[in-house]
């Protein structure tokens, strides 16, 4: 699902959850729409992506999640 997307050092980012982290992860984005994204590159299956705006955290490598 489309959520806000964020470019950071030239690529665009989303953050991942990894245990109790929301981890910057680079992605590469295929085709998109008003509703999806397609991720090509730097996702595996069954990754739990964080749709909400990150944007507040956009300098941050993680953040810890309550």
């Amino acid at each position: 699902r489309r959520g806000p997307l964020l470019h950071v050092d030239g690529r665009d980012v989303l953050y991942v959850v990894r245990g109790n982290k929301a981890v910057r992860t680079p992605v590469t984005i295929g085709l998109s729409n008003f509703e999806l994204y397609e991720v090509v590159d730097g996702l595996v299956e069954g990754d739990e992506v964080i749709i909400s705006d990150m944007s507040d955290y956009r300098n941050m490598k993680e953040v810890k999640l309550r």
